[in-house]
């Protein structure tokens, strides 16, 4: 018999709960199922493409410093700002996001050109 990964999901559920009817053990209420992530449109894969090339662009960005506790620092707060935001699915906050995080990249560079780097 092949076991689904629901049918394994129900089995820890059948063990914690101490279901004792045989019938029962193989039916799991939805609620218990694990939850199915929504589908992603061609918007994602489009704006997904525009998050990786923004990432690239701000590691180049970051690269071109001089100070090693200043990468490690920049590079750090940047994997947490992207992170942070990596399960967004609303298409709108998405592109609010890659604005956003556009115009801090162009601050950024532009302040590293005024200060000689």
């Amino acid at each position: 018999m092949v076991f689904s990964k629901y049918t394994e999901t129900f089995f820890r559920i059948y063990e914690i709960s101490g279901w004792n009817s045989l019938q029962r053990r193989w039916f799991a209420r939805p609620k218990d199922l694990p939850t199915k992530k929504p589908s992603l449109t061609l918007a994602h894969f489009i704006h997904a493409s525009q998050v990786r090339n923004l990432w690239r662009q701000t590691l180049r960005a970051i690269k071109k410093l001089d100070d090693q506790s200043l990468k490690a620092e920049m590079k750090t707060w940047a994997r947490g700002e992207f992170e942070s935001h990596k399960n967004e699915y609303d298409i709108e906050t998405i592109k609010y996001h890659i604005a956003t995080g556009r115009k801090q990249l162009e601050m950024m560079t532009e302040a590293l050109h005024r200060s000689g780097r």
